[in-house]
């Protein structure tokens, strides 16, 4: 699904959350959105999935207004992880998992084939009969983000995901393991929009990076004409090193004490 955003603006009583925000997101790509904390870019997720309705400007999903799509066509084609996705209930592993299916019209051994796909995917196979609120805090993070996963998995090709920093809770291992899988899914044709705060996951891993600052984009595209030394200090307020690489186009960036 391509997206596109034009003048965006977002505002909440008297606070002024987005502003002016022009962008576009090709179909089957990675779309990185950083920047500091209180610059808008869970804003940004909630206003482009329909979560929360914009004050001004207009966002497009495959040409159409995303509030003219059905909340059933939403379920089916976005998958939706919050910062913060939390359960209280002792359900399974795999009943979590299973959730993600609970918008589509399909049959139970086509649900189970889904889930059981997605489980192995996110290596959550020898944990699927675990209680979900015996689980360490990256393991509720990947057992979530296979909830989602399962719940786009059988339209992939069309789909789209909005993820809010899905790495915090990740160790390194899961942390690539989980851009393998955003990788190979958008290969087929699923857009990712991912909250990151970890810059370096976005130089490597994006095809584009959205840098917001206090609510406006403060720049747009390639990782590497994003990143810049410019542009990391006039949102982050520091000094940055880049360091190569054995890719010349995904250096290492390290902010200066």
């Amino acid at each position: 699904m391509s997206i596109l955003v034009s003048n965006l603006s977002y505002v909440v009583d008297d606070s002024v959350l987005l502003q002016g925000i022009s962008v576009e997101a090709q179909q089957g790509s990675i779309v990185a959105v950083v920047g500091p904390n209180g610059s808008g870019k869970t804003s940004l997720l909630k206003v482009v999935n329909g979560e929360s309705i914009a004050s001004g400007g207009s966002v497009l999903i495959d040409d159409e207004d995303v509030y003219a799509l059905s909340l059933q066509t939403r379920a089916i084609r976005f998958g939706i992880l919050p910062q913060d996705a939390a359960l209280d209930f002792p359900f399974r592993v795999v009943e979590v998992v299973q959730m993600g299916r609970i918008p589509h019209l399909t049959t139970m051994r086509v649900n189970q084939v889904v889930v059981d796909e997605v489980m192995a995917e996110m290596q959550l196979q020898d944990i699927r009969e675990r209680i979900y609120l015996t689980l360490s805090g990256g393991e509720k993070q990947r057992v979530q983000i296979a909830r989602v996963l399962s719940q786009i998995w059988d339209a992939r090709e069309r789909a789209c995901l909005f993820l809010d920093e899905p790495t915090a809770a990740l160790d390194l291992s899961h942390q690539l393991a989980l851009f393998r899988t955003l990788k190979r899914i958008t290969d087929i044709g699923t857009t990712v929009l991912v909250v990151l705060h970890d810059v370096n996951l976005a130089l490597r891993f994006a095809k584009q990076v959205l840098l917001l600052s206090k609510g406006r984009l403060l720049a747009s595209g390639l990782p590497l004409d994003v990143l810049t030394r410019d542009n990391m200090r006039e949102a982050f307020a520091v000094d940055i090193d880049m360091f190569a690489t054995n890719d010349p186009t995904r250096p290492f960036i390290l902010a200066r004490e």
